[in-house]
C-alpha cells in the first residue's frame, strides 16, 4: 500500500497481493422461557498479505453481540430487547504509518494511520408494539436507542476515526401504519 498525505487528510493507493483470508461466524439462539430468548452472535477474521509477511489492514476486530429480548402477544405484540456489543481491539495491522513534512513549522512529523482505536461496549435497546386500528389496519409504534450509555468509542473500519469519535446515543421513534 502507497500512503501520502493531502494536508491533514491521508490518501490510500491499493495494490494487489496474494493473501490469505478466513474466520468464524457464530450463531445461537436460545429460548429461555415462551416469552424471553438469549441471541449471541460472534465473529472473527483473519487476513495476512502472503507476499509481504503481513496482516492485512482493515481486517475487523473480534466482535460479538449478545440479545436478551422479552415478548408478549397478549399485550399488543408487545416485544422489547437489550443488546450488549463488545468489540475488541484489533491486533493484527500493518504498521503504515509514516512521516510528512510541514512546511510551516519545519518539521516531519509521524501520521498514524495504523494504530487502532481501543476495544469497546455499546448498550442498545429496541422496543415495538402493534395496536389493531381495524379490521384491515394497524399501528406498529417502535422505540430503539443506540448506544445507550452514550459511550465515546472509535471502529476501527471507520476511516473517519483519526478525526472524530463514533456516534453517540441515538433515539428513534418509529411509527408505521400498515394498511
Amino acid at each position: 500500500m502507497n500512503k501520502q498525505s493531502e494536508g491533514a487528510f491521508p490518501v490510500w493507493n491499493y495494490l494487489q497481493s496474494d493473501a490469505e483470508l478466513y474466520g468464524i461466524d457464530l450463531s445461537a439462539n436460545y429460548k429461555l422461557t415462551d416469552a424471553i430468548s438469549f441471541t449471541n452472535k460472534s465473529s472473527y477474521t483473519v487476513g495476512n498479505d502472503l507476499e509481504n509477511d503481513r496482516p492485512i489492514i482493515n481486517i475487523p476486530a473480534f466482535n460479538t453481540r449478545n440479545s436478551l429480548s422479552y415478548t408478549n402477544d397478549n399485550w399488543n405484540n408487545f416485544s422489547a430487547s437489550l443488546t450488549s456489543e463488545w468489540t475488541a481491539e484489533q491486533t493484527e495491522f500493518p504498521n503504515n504509518n509514516f512521516e510528512t513534512f510541514i512546511a510551516e513549522t519545519g518539521e516531519n512529523i509521524l501520521v498514524d494511520v495504523s494504530t487502532p482505536p481501543s476495544a469497546f461496549h455499546l448498550l442498545h435497546f429496541y422496543s415495538e408494539v402493534t395496536f389493531k386500528t381495524s379490521k384491515f389496519t394497524n399501528l406498529n409504534l417502535a422505540l430503539s436507542v443506540n448506544n445507550l450509555l452514550d459511550t465515546s468509542y472509535r471502529a476501527y473500519l471507520n476511516r473517519l476515526r483519526y478525526f472524530a469519535d463514533d456516534l453517540g446515543r441515538n433515539i428513534m421513534l418509529q411509527l408505521q401504519f400498515n394498511y
